[in-house]
């Protein structure tokens, strides 16, 4: 699969998390042959504080392919992980992470606490930040202008 597809299918996530009121950020599992899983934010949707789209996809791709390894495996994300979802996609074992927007409040990858440089121990993806960015940001900031107003 071709990142620019990619990009664009989890802006697709994103915009359907924007419809329901949540920050809008989309998440693609996929390799070079198929995308695995797809989701977006359900955090207030679902009542999860958790419900990431990041996670949401990881298990969605793990109960489909039967492994929690997925080093052989790509994530895309509209905005760079927190914490938890840096951490989470460590214990999964991606084996590439790309995101569109830099977080610059609760990101920790290239920003906040920086997990894969920070932790022992754990499995490191191969990291590519920026990917889609101005149209995820774009996204972003038309959502939080919106629930300001």
């Amino acid at each position: 699969m071709q990142l620019s597809q990619i990009t664009k299918i989890a802006l697709i996530q994103a915009r359907k998390a924007f419809a329901k009121r949540e920050v809008p950020v989309g998440a693609v599992i996929f390799n070079k042959d198929r995308i695995i899983s797809k989701a977006y934010n359900m955090i207030i949707c679902k009542n999860d504080p958790i419900g990431h789209a990041e996670i949401i996809a990881l298990k969605r791709a793990t109960k489909k392919l039967k492994t929690t390894n997925l080093m052989n495996y790509s994530l895309y994300v509209t905005l760079e992980p927190c914490m938890i979802c840096s951490y989470i996609i460590a214990k999964f074992k991606v084996g590439y992470l790309y995101f569109g927007a830099y977080d610059i409040r609760n990101g920790s990858i290239h920003n906040g606490t920086q997990v894969f440089l920070n932790e022992k121990n754990i499995h490191i993806p191969e990291v590519f930040g920026g990917i889609g960015e101005k149209e995820s940001k774009e996204l972003l900031d038309e959502f939080f202008k919106k629930i300001r107003k």
